[in-house]
């Protein structure tokens, strides 16, 4: 026996509209799972977001001395075979400096408990000041002292006309000093932005250092390439 009405599939015009539909809807289900793939991938550290053309090789930076908190000279050079996380504060900043490092420090001290592969041995952050002339190493140490930062971080300082140029042309991170009528400066922009730097000084990662879920996407990346190279 015939059924009652053809059936909707048997329709020769149907066929072809669910033909050009499925199409669509596949494609669509594609890019749909390349973006949560992509989205996961950040999320776990797979998959550094935010690097754009930021490619740092230590070598093209040895030029720029610096000064520890301890008064060491010290060259990007020297850092070479590190894990580097670098950013920039200054010492009389009421804002956002003290949030970042606070922020940072209580980070790695909960990621590198739980990290395997001598991540602390590896690891080294670099500060710089913003604010060379006034912040020393006397004057570092002191904020060293304060903040309570362990022994790899590292407080340093330099000339302003190298420590200038090579933050904003080499590590894009933003950095300007504003100045009164007289010359003098009394407020300083600087990049709220940590940039997590290989062994062999390539990018890995640009984090918000006032962002709790940048610093949890940050400590993973750390995680999972001490993991991938050891």
């Amino acid at each position: 026996p015939h059924p009652p009405f053809p059936l909707p599939i048997a329709c020769p015009m149907l066929q072809r509209f669910v033909r050009w539909t499925y199409f669509p809807v596949v494609l669509f289900g594609v890019v749909l799972f390349i973006v949560a793939v992509y989205w996961l991938g950040i999320e776990v550290g797979w998959i550094s977001a935010g690097t754009g053309t930021r490619s740092v090789f230590i070598r093209s930076s040895s030029r720029v001395r610096l000064v520890t908190h301890r008064g060491d000279t010290l060259h990007f050079s020297a850092l070479q075979g590190h894990v580097l996380i670098v950013h920039t504060f200054f010492t009389r900043c009421g804002g956002i400096c003290p949030q970042m490092i606070t922020n940072l420090r209580e980070m790695l001290s909960d990621c590198l408990e739980v990290s395997l592969g001598g991540l602390r041995s590896r690891l080294r952050v670099v500060s710089i000041s913003v604010d060379p002339v006034y912040d020393q190493p006397d004057r570092l140490f002191w904020y060293h002292q304060r903040m309570q930062l362990p022994d790899f971080w590292l407080l340093v300082t330099g000339n302003k006309s190298e420590l200038y140029p090579f933050l904003v042309d080499v590590l894009k991170l933003h950095a300007l000093a504003r100045t009164q009528s007289r010359g003098q400066p009394i407020d300083f922009i600087h990049s709220e932005e940590g940039v997590l730097i290989d062994e062999n000084g390539e990018v890995l990662g640009v984090y918000d250092l006032t962002s709790v879920r940048a610093l949890h996407r940050l400590c993973r990346t750390l995680q999972y390439h001490v993991a991938s190279s050891s």
